[in-house]
């Protein structure tokens, strides 16, 4: 676990009882307003940043974590699975093809 405490930093992890409450789940609309406002660096900086906890969580289901283990990890970047989900669409809806090329 030491690679993913590693990992989870990297990410910009806070420390724990650091933790705010949990806020309501963006929604899809409220996320692509909020993107409209970012610089083509602060948005190419949160695609990385989405890329790298994507990839994470992708070791941690490879690596057999439970559904709450990941739950677990995201709640420590403060989001939700459901979160993570929206921004990947919202970030990374027509980039998935233009990386592959």
């Amino acid at each position: 676990m030491d690679e993913l405490d590693q990992l989870a930093q990297e990410v910009g992890s806070m420390p724990e009882g650091d933790m705010p409450p949990p806020a309501p789940t963006p929604q899809p609309s409220d996320v692509m307003a909020e993107l409209g406002t970012l610089s083509p660096e602060e948005r190419e900086e949160a695609v990385q940043s989405l890329m790298q906890i994507i990839q994470i969580v992708e070791q941690l289901e490879a690596d057999g974590a439970s559904p709450e283990e990941i739950e677990q990890f995201l709640a420590e970047l403060g989001l939700t699975l459901e979160e993570l989900e929206i921004l990947e669409q919202a970030l990374m809806g027509g980039q998935e093809q233009n990386m592959m090329m």
